[in-house]
């Protein structure tokens, strides 16, 4: 699949087409306008794998996740910032983690199948993205809103709606579905950002799940997410 919508670090907002995508005139219109100076994502390379250790139901606009992934075995991996390192849960069948770099040298890590039905990118406490101000819960749902505008005009959706997940609704989503993609290209484009302490985990998942399974396995991939206190023993 053609990666069309990837999540790159912004001031204000842009989704910028990613290494593999194709030229989408309508959509960079609107991006340039929304942001003139945001960067494209040139994505390194050589993709380095991120240090790891072995060890959800959508019904209508509710999503519930339990930290459990659907009907796959899981596994504990790690990943390790500058800043902090954490842990996740993601089926053990994927391959490794994808660290990747944009010409800021903003680090994010793409993860996900290998049959690549659909990717997942994370950004763990990226300045450029929540800007000098620590985001706090009540303030989520407003700033991933602003964050999403810029693209409304071109999908489906003419307003954002965002919704709470996790078991202590710590997190908050947004899907969107492009109103025209053309063939090989993701059709629906999520985004979230979750509080996990003091630290902030922004992603982004590009799909063509109708039945919302990815969603639903990147919820809980994102709910896993933990600071790893032992790793830092």
């Amino acid at each position: 699949m053609q990666l069309r919508w990837t999540l790159e670090p912004f001031v204000g907002e842009s989704f910028a087409n990613g290494e593999q995508s194709r030229s989408v005139p309508e959509l960079q219109a609107s991006l340039a306008i929304a942001c003139a100076d945001t960067e494209r994502s040139n994505v390194d390379a050589s993709a380095t794998e991120t240090p790891m250790k072995k060890s959800g139901i959508l019904a209508a606009l509710t999503v519930l996740t339990v930290g459990l992934l659907i009907a796959a075995e899981v596994e504990q991996r790690t990943i390790q910032t500058d800043t902090e390192n954490f842990a996740l849960s993601v089926p053990k069948e994927w391959p490794a983690f994808e660290t990747n770099k944009t010409e800021r040298n903003t680090i994010f890590y793409r993860i996900g199948p290998a049959d690549t039905n659909y990717s997942i990118q994370l950004h763990f406490n990226n300045s450029l993205q929540i800007g000098t101000n620590r985001l706090v819960d009540s303030a989520l749902e407003n700033w991933l809103g602003n964050t999403l505008k810029s693209v409304l005009s071109v999908t489906v959706e003419k307003d954002i709606k965002t919704q709470r997940f996790g078991a202590h609704k710590d997190g908050v989503y947004a899907r969107l579905t492009d109103r025209s993609p053309k063939i090989g290209e993701y059709r629906y484009y999520t985004r979230g950002v979750r509080l996990i302490g003091t630290n902030v985990l922004v992603f982004a998942l590009v799909s063509n799940d109708k039945d919302f399974s990815a969603l639903s396995n990147t919820l809980a991939v994102v709910e896993s997410v933990k600071v790893d206190k032992d790793k830092g023993k």
